[in-house]
């Protein structure tokens, strides 16, 4: 079975290896039984541009949209904020002064009565070389959620995606990194570790950029990625459609076994969110299909021409992954096509752009001028949350949280994004629960029953 590495977690996982921002408590350690564990009831992602400038310019926006929404988990992508090193991603640099000051901003923002001050640090990511990519993942202390493993790279990576240290499970790995990656290949010999794996405790692999967060919570998984974008060039056209290859290939994996990844016969699904940098359909997802398609015509590579995220390459591949691991567009299927009878046309079917519709908007240009911006009144919904066929029951709601004409409204917190808020569906929760505590029943009564039936 694909997913027989999957089973409980007999030892506590070693988080050591987790930020020193982590500021209060630590994860707690799986949970002997299961009969009672909670999972987020909600949850936000948010490409946050830069948090550091987030948190020194717009903090009471922020402060504000979390106390509004009040999310049990929220997901930050583009952190761009130094990690120490090639093998120390899980923690922010101090090295220089400007990383020194990053640190400090961060350490307050995630203190008692800081902007997250009701959240704690559970899991982080960051590139070591530059102030680039990052993502985070914060639980609310008072939420009761139980988490029970975190990991940093895609299972299965082998390009774009790739952890930064070896490919090589650390044999102090977190368990998630190693239930979910063992399946994809053969384990290696002790002698081909490398040694900064041995003598690490806790050491993580982490993709290289820091764009990756697999989170396992009681009754399902989240796989959080800030995705690369397409960009112009062929570098990053290549290093996009490795990146799409890695993910297709992992969900590929998880269809194969119903949509769920397995542990001790309770299935889980997996859910996968964040900033993809990639519009489903671009007539419903962006606010100007036409010219969207129109910019950065590129005769050499017609399925790279075109607006990055809206190109027919990435649409062509994103409808790939829907079909062939069978997955579903959370929001697109709580928001359906107003017009689908012109589905063929190139127009936007909104009738108000302003509305709550694309996680994305231009910034308005400068000196007064706001139409001086490329992407002034432009938009695009590049924020997404997958889930398998079978657990679309699982969502009470998936919206956008911005909108306007631009991204100088409130709810953009300063970004050029906007969060996403997604509520579970409270029933749902109830029958997952009661699967997992199903699951605690003996081998005698197991077989009791059966004998029975």
């Amino acid at each position: 079975k694909i997913w027989a590495g999957l089973h409980s977690l007999r030892e506590p996982v070693d988080f050591h290896n987790q930020s020193p921002l982590t500021l209060r408590e630590p994860v707690s350690p799986p949970q002997s039984s299961m009969s009672s564990p909670s999972s987020p009831s909600s949850f936000m992602f948010w490409n946050c541009n830069g948090l550091t400038t987030r948190l020194s310019k717009d903090k009471h926006l922020i402060k504000a949209c979390l106390s509004s929404k009040n999310p049990d988990i929220v997901f930050l992508s583009e952190v761009r904020m130094l990690g120490e090193g090639p093998h120390q991603q899980g923690s922010a640099s101090r090295r220089d002064k400007r990383a020194q000051e990053d640190y400090a901003d961060f350490h307050r923002a995630f203190s008692a009565g800081g902007v997250f001050g009701a959240y704690d640090v559970k899991a982080l990511s960051l590139c070591p070389g530059k102030r680039y990519a990052g993502t985070l993942m914060a639980v609310r202390s008072a939420s009761g959620v139980s988490l029970v493993d975190v990991s940093y790279s895609i299972p299965g990576a082998t390009a774009a995606s790739a952890p930064a240290s070896s490919s090589t499970p650390s044999s102090k790995s977190s368990g998630t990194a190693n239930k979910l990656t063992n399946f994809f290949a053969s384990k290696p010999s002790p002698s081909k570790k490398r040694k900064a794996d041995s003598g690490s405790p806790g050491l993580m692999r982490h993709e290289k950029d820091g764009r990756v967060i697999l989170a396992e919570f009681a009754h399902y998984f989240v796989l959080h990625v800030y995705a690369p974008n397409n960009g112009n060039k062929r570098e990053s056209w290549e290093r996009r459609l490795a990146w799409d290859t890695d993910i297709l290939r992992f969900f590929k994996k998880v269809r194969e076994e119903g949509g769920h990844a397995g542990l001790e016969g309770v299935k889980k699904p997996v859910f996968y969110c964040g900033d993809l940098n990639v519009t489903p359909e671009p007539r419903l997802d962006t606010s100007h299909p036409a010219w969207m398609r129109a910019q950065f015509q590129k005769p050499e590579s017609p399925e790279n021409s075109g607006q990055p995220g809206c190109t027919p390459g990435e649409v062509s591949r994103f409808k790939q992954l829907l079909e062939e691991a069978d997955l579903l567009d959370v929001y697109r299927q709580h928001h359906p096509d107003p017009d689908p009878a012109n589905s063929s046309s190139m127009d936007s079917p909104f009738l108000d752009l302003t509305d709550p519709l694309f996680t994305w908007r231009g910034t308005p240009g400068k000196d007064g001028n706001p139409a001086a911006g490329r992407y002034y009144k432009k938009g695009m919904r590049i924020d997404l949350l997958l889930c398998p066929t079978s657990a679309l029951n699982m969502f009470e709601s998936c919206e956008i949280v911005g909108a306007g004409v631009d991204n100088t409204s409130r709810e953009f917190c300063g970004s050029d994004h906007c969060p996403v808020m997604v509520k579970m569906a409270e029933a749902e929760t109830a029958v997952a629960k009661t699967a997992v505590a199903t699951t605690t029943t003996t081998d005698t009564t197991t077989t009791t029953a059966a004998a029975e039936v």
